[in-house]
């Protein structure tokens, strides 16, 4: 129970205030009647200087989606895949939204339907050197889109190759940086399937991100959102997750859709889990600094793909 602190009464806390000023006027010596006293004098409040190129903390919205251009069933759709995430974003107004099997002509449809937003694609390979294709004429690949007034500027080299086995598509992690707030985002999509080699592929591509981030991104306030094709509790997410969650975790982030939300360990339940964004299960994450706030995250289904988008409210 906590403890409870007794004020003196009003009258008292007067008289006393009054004694010691008068005291104090004496000693230096001016008559009382020189500086009137106030009981409750208000405080002077000094606000501290701003730092220059430090933004104020503001509450954005993010977010991650797979398009499912490299599925048969909704690859196949024209520009009304697209313009259902356009209205998807027109409701939220994101500050950026990470897209993994994106198509270009989706991308550039985005691009031109959402003024204020800018998009960078890159197309990834199903082997190397082979132009991937989406299931209707379109390149295949991963994208982001972000507020034109963040500062975020385009790669100069396309995506970062995760290391992914030689004949398999060649997975990336795409990235745009903001100088001037130090923030960098970016898009992930690992290998999917069950067999040993595939898990394998993953561990090896997770690893290939964590040292991709903590170097070439090192001193950015970094977001890491997308399909990782595996669930929380498995091998791979522990390059991800921050070292608080336990469990073998050895990364830095928090997880925006964690139901433990701003906590990394709660005994009552598991924090290194979330909404299921594919299926039954959860396989796509909005990696998040700890010094981030979340407010709060939910899924949104779609018609056009395999996966619910995921997204967040957060302060940063």
């Amino acid at each position: 129970m906590a403890g409870t602190t007794r004020l003196a009464p009003h009258s008292s806390r007067r008289r006393a205030v009054m004694a010691a000023a008068s005291l104090v006027l004496l000693l230096v010596g001016l008559p009382p009647s020189a500086a009137p006293l106030q009981a409750n004098p208000t405080p002077v409040r000094v606000s501290p200087a701003p730092v220059p190129g430090s933004p104020a903390a503001a509450t954005y919205r993010i977010g991650t989606f797979n398009m499912a251009g490299g599925n048969s069933k909704y690859g196949t759709a024209g520009d009304e895949a697209a313009d259902d995430f356009v209205r998807t974003i027109k409701e939220r107004e994101p500050a950026f939204v990470t897209i993994q099997e994106g198509c270009r002509d989706w991308t550039e449809r985005l691009d031109s339907r959402l003024p204020g937003y800018s998009a960078v694609f890159d197309t990834v390979v199903p082997e190397v050197g082979t132009p991937a294709r989406c299931w209707h004429d379109s390149e295949f690949g991963n994208a982001i889109l972000y507020r034109d007034d963040l500062g975020f500027t385009p790669p100069t080299g396309g995506g970062h190759d995760l290391g992914s086995p030689a004949g398999r598509e060649q997975r990336e992690m795409l990235c745009v940086r903001s100088q001037t707030r130090r923030l960098a985002v970016c898009t992930i999509h690992m290998s999917s399937g069950s067999a040993p080699k595939l898990q394998e592929a993953r561990r090896t591509e997770a690893a290939e991100a964590k040292r991709l981030l903590s170097t070439t991104y090192r001193g950015y306030k970094k977001f890491l959102m997308g399909d990782i094709n595996t669930t929380p509790d498995a091998a791979p997410t522990d390059s991800f997750y921050h070292r608080g969650y336990g469990d073998g975790a050895t990364g830095e982030f928090k997880e925006a859709d964690s139901p433990c939300g701003n906590d990394m360990n709660n005994w009552t339940v598991p924090c290194r889990a979330g909404e299921a964004t594919f299926g039954l299960n959860k396989i796509d994450y909005l990696f998040v600094p700890p010094s981030v706030t979340v407010n709060r995250a939910e899924t949104v289904h779609s018609d056009y793909s395999d996966h619910d988008s995921l997204w967040a409210e957060v302060v940063l």
